[in-house]
């Protein structure tokens, strides 16, 4: 390392050059290992349209390259020299975005929470959780506990993507007003939040009286990453909610800035 011309660069400009090349604009993917921590490995973010995305996560050749991926670490530098070893084993949590999702029978919750008990240096984690374990997970003490640990680490930024609460639906305008009334405690949308409460058991199961008042560093967003306005405007058509610039200009929020 030492003979290496990025050996003889100081320390200061060796971490701006770890920096931009472990950072990763689309985040990193927590892959659970039996033998060890976990690996961080890449991830593909989803396009805008949602029909392309669905047809290209089922395509064979995305399988195959997710499944290539997969296996590889994102932090190759750290496999170099133990110097570098030292010096990057750390960095990637630091620079970038932590994905969790339900993987080898554990949910997404689950393995965040596990994560966090040993690395309690982690800026930011989204947790994407399958709509068919989100109602076991998000109805039991798991949730609390991430609420108490952001509570306690306000420096991590934890984003909670809700898989019943998405862009196709109908009533998307309205649970989302639910959910804005229900966590972040504004008494103007009381009234969606009662009617609400009939449409969806789901709702209830992460309710605020149940595990606490949410705090400002955990955000809440649709299931979708990528806010798709045509797919939003034909679902809206058919619901009694008049849209005003207004009202696309505070959904978008939700995508970008969540709840």
């Amino acid at each position: 390392m030492e003979h290496s011309l990025l050996g003889q660069l100081p320390r200061e400009i060796r971490d701006q050059v770890y920096r931009e090349t472990l950072f990763d604009a689309n985040g990193l993917l927590f892959q659970p290992r039996t033998d060890e921590f976990g690996s961080l490995i890449q991830r593909v973010r989803p396009g805008r349209s949602l029909i392309i995305t669905w047809l290209a996560h089922r395509s064979l050749w995305k399988k195959l390259q997710n499944r290539r991926c997969y296996r590889r670490e994102h932090n190759q530098l750290k496999y170099t020299c133990k110097q570098l070893y030292y010096e990057t084993q750390n960095l990637c949590v630091k620079y970038n975005v932590l994905f969790f999702i339900n993987c080898e029978g554990k949910t997404a919750l689950r393995t965040c929470l596990d994560v966090l008990l040993r690395c309690d240096h982690l800026r930011s984690i989204v947790i994407q959780c399958s709509a068919e374990t989100f109602r076991s997970s998000y109805s039991k003490s798991e949730f609390s506990a991430l609420i108490a640990y952001c509570n306690s680490h306000i420096q991590t930024v934890a984003t909670l993507y809700i898989p019943y609460w998405s862009q196709t639906a109908k009533s998307f305008v309205l649970i989302g007003l639910h959910f804005l009334a229900e966590f972040r405690g504004l008494a103007a949308f009381e009234q969606a939040q009662q009617c609400l409460y009939g449409n969806s058991q789901t709702l209830a199961y992460i309710s605020s009286e149940q595990h606490g008042r949410m705090p400002r560093n955990l955000r809440c967003h649709p299931a979708e990453e990528v806010f798709d306005q045509d797919v939003f405007m034909q679902n809206l058509y058919s619901t009694p909610i008049f849209i005003t610039p207004s009202t696309l200009k505070l959904v978008r929020s939700w995508f970008e800035q969540g709840l």
